[in-house]
């Protein structure tokens, strides 16, 4: 595989704020442009659609050069949505390219589109149109829906950055979103944390504080009976493959550790802080993996306190505050609250590092010093064991297997 590409996803989202579908960002090192888009292909073959976007489709963006060659016939046309630019109108080669792929069974996508007649031959094989969500002219996206959608295809909503741009784009009838709104606190002056998410935050702070010992992790999560009972059902699923029934928190510290316990009852009180989408639960843990493995791959500190720095970052998002709001009323270890707030100290960096690669800030992720071929291994490593992770907590315990990869590893 090239060592100097990088290859990421971002969600595709519906109106329910369901993922349908991830868009990969993929950039090659500077001077090897041109070679971008076959090194992308050859780096999904190599590392597997379903390690990097698991049962979804994938929406890839391609050029007019990579559709006129035999490059995406080496792409399963079941998964893969290719995606071309509409900012400026097909040419007959395109169109060409586009009616050819389509009769052998792939979907395309066309993207920050801009009405032209030149697409209307076009617009019948495609299943999604994009446009830009922050476009300067609104009154053109309002004109622009009723063509984009003349032949049926789905709308997207581009660049959707705020839950307020969310909800304009859905009233203008949008069928998919993409954007990083939902890692975004919907704020409101003068709102305050509700009590009860309050005490639920002062749990977390104590769960994860360095200091806190295994007996004291007991006694906090044995105190609220559901936090105890929901534990205990995921401790005794398959997936973690003891040979005995497990009835107890201290049972529990023993034969699984530690750091498996802090990060399940981590994960529990973090999902009872809101009802936001599961999409943003699965952003938390990515950051955590990735800053986890960072640390593992020479930083300087511990790994788990890398992984809570990372589980921790969608703290804002989920309580609709901004994350100075929020740390005021923890009592964190400084280190974390650093790293929360202004991306500070080792574990700062690392989480710097995995927001500039979620966003696909290449040029901030090659300024950090971390080579392509690491920044992306590890990101891989975290999208895969987040997905699986995920699928476990969210799904029914009977329906958890031990072939997944334990939240201990």
């Amino acid at each position: 595989m090239q060592t100097d590409l990088f290859i990421g996803r971002q969600p595709l989202f519906d109106r329910n704020l369901q993922v349908t579908g991830y868009s990969l960002l993929h950039q090659s090192a500077p001077g090897a442009e041109g070679a971008s888009h076959q090194m992308a292909v050859d780096a999904l073959m190599e590392i597997g659609l379903d390690r990097l976007v698991g049962r979804h489709p994938a929406q890839l963006p391609v050029s007019a050069e990579f559709l006129g060659s035999d490059q995406p016939l080496a792409l399963p046309a079941d998964r893969v949505v290719l995606e071309v630019s509409g900012a400026t109108p097909p040419d007959a080669g395109l169109r060409a390219s586009i009616e050819a792929l389509h009769a052998r069974g792939f979907a395309f996508a066309v993207t920050g589109f801009v009405h032209d007649p030149a697409w209307e031959p076009v617009l019948r094989y495609v299943a999604t149109v994009g446009l830009d969500a922050l476009g300067p002219d609104p009154a053109r996206l309002e004109r622009d829906l009723p063509r984009a959608r003349r032949h049926g295809a789905q709308l997207l909503a581009d660049g959707v950055e705020t839950a307020q741009a969310y909800e304009r784009c859905r009233s203008l009838g949008f069928d998919r979103f993409r954007g990083h709104f939902l890692c975004k606190p919907q704020t409101v002056r003068g709102r305050r944390i509700p009590t009860t998410k309050l005490a639920v935050l002062k749990v977390l702070a104590e769960l994860n504080d360095p200091n806190t010992d295994a007996t004291r992790i007991e006694a906090l999560v044995s105190r609220d009976v559901g936090l105890t009972c929901r534990l205990l059902r995921y401790v005794n699923a398959p997936y973690f493959g003891l040979s005995r029934n497990v009835e107890s928190m201290r049972q529990a510290v023993v034969l699984l550790g530690l750091d498996a316990v802090r990060r399940w009852a981590t994960l529990i009180l973090l999902a009872e802080l809101s009802d936001k989408p599961p999409a943003l639960m699965a952003t938390a843990l990515v950051r955590g993996r990735m800053c986890e493995a960072l640390c593992r791959s020479g930083g300087d500190g511990k790994p788990d306190s890398f992984f809570t720095v990372g589980l921790l970052s969608v703290l804002d998002a989920l309580t609709d505050t901004p994350m100075e709001e929020v740390l005021a009323t923890l009592p964190l270890a400084e280190p974390i609250q650093d790293a929360l707030r202004d991306q500070a100290g080792p574990s700062g960096r690392a989480l710097a590092l995995a927001l500039a690669y979620e966003h696909g800030r290449w040029d901030d992720v090659r300024a950090m010093g971390l080579p392509a071929g690491a920044a992306r291994a590890a990101y891989v490593d975290a999208v895969t064991w987040a997905d699986a992770a995920g699928a476990v907590f969210n799904s029914p315990v009977e329906s958890v297997t031990e072939t997944e990869p334990a939240l201990a590893d």
